[in-house]
């Protein structure tokens, strides 16, 4: 009997704590949220020559200058002879990728 006494406290008591832990995880999700919103805001920044936004995008020079000369890169524009893109127009806003940016963001 004493074992299932301490077994329904143990219960009970995680549910007490649960409130807590949610609160916990929503102000974890909103500082997350905000360095997101951080970043979208730095993306406002000049664009890069393919050679820094070729490691940020995980693909190589001569991917991003075909990508870009065949109009299938958001974000590239020419001026005179080279390229210059906007990382923030290129990279993916799906649910996966927000995902991997909050990961990093905790490490």
């Amino acid at each position: 009997m004493a074992n299932a006494a301490d077994a329904i406290g143990a219960v009970v008591a995680s549910l007490v704590e649960l409130p807590l832990r949610l609160a916990r995880i929503e102000s974890q999700q909103r500082e997350i949220l905000a360095r997101l919103n951080a970043l979208a805001g730095a993306s406002a920044l000049a664009p890069v020559s393919l050679d820094v936004a070729a490691p940020a995008l995980g693909k190589s020079v001569a991917t991003l200058r075909r990508l870009a000369g065949a109009g299938k890169l958001p974000g590239a524009v020419r001026i005179g002879r080279s390229w210059r893109i906007d990382l923030g127009a290129c990279r993916s806003t799906t649910p996966e990728h927000i995902a991997e940016l909050a990961a990093e963001a905790r490490r």
